[in-house]
């Protein structure tokens, strides 16, 4: 079994991507699980991959358990985050409910250690508050790769734009290689499709 988490799905790009990866490799033992805290997004993914072996969630997964404040983008909806000073969103947001990964993981997918997991994490500079989380509750070693695009959106919020190395040393201290895996400038994208070939011989 492959479990797939899309954080971060906004209309389900990336989730489209995985899916045709998953049917030109010819893997049909897979669960999805998506993302996505904006309402409207979160609707338009629901109504598309909510069915089948694809789960959408509507949250923002975090470090805490709560509600937070989602600010809009200015690029329609794509960009939205949860800190209000990233370039490019505006005063305009909604409450969103907060989870956090390691907890939601062992409660919905229990057996995951037995499986092959793959998390793609793109989430406009949240990925501070949810990759240490990850790798602080130890389910980082439980996942065969991490996709995404090495968390460069710290770097467009002010107050992260220190963090974002000390961000990166901690994935490395920790063998985390993300690679890249995001819904434009596909030619730039990391070939998934070898990777996964990889993963599961193993």
């Amino acid at each position: 079994m492959i479990n797939y988490f899309d954080i971060g799905s906004y209309s389900g790009v990336t989730i489209e991507l995985m899916l045709d990866v998953f049917r030109e490799l010819n893997i049909e033992d897979f669960r999805m699980f998506g993302f996505e805290p904006r309402e409207k997004n979160y609707l338009a993914c629901y109504d598309s991959f909510n069915h089948g072996r694809c789960q959408i969630f509507r949250c923002a997964l975090s470090d805490t358990i709560g509600q937070a404040k989602l600010y809009y983008s200015n690029n329609a909806g794509y960009g939205d985050s949860l800190y209000a000073s990233k370039v490019n969103v505006s005063e305009e947001h909604e409450e969103v409910r907060t989870l956090i990964f390691s907890q939601w993981l062992k409660k919905w997918v229990p057996a995951y250690k037995k499986d092959h997991n793959i998390l793609q994490i793109n989430v406009e500079g949240a990925e501070w508050l949810i990759l240490p989380e990850i790798i602080k509750s130890g389910v980082y070693k439980d996942i065969d790769l991490f996709l995404g695009e090495n968390a460069v959106d710290m770097l467009k919020v002010p107050e992260l734009k220190d963090k974002h190395q000390i961000l990166v040393d901690k994935m490395k201290e920790h063998e985390i290689v993300m690679h890249r895996f995001v819904g434009n400038d596909l030619k730039k994208n990391a070939d998934v499709k070898k990777l996964i070939k990889e993963m599961v011989k193993t």
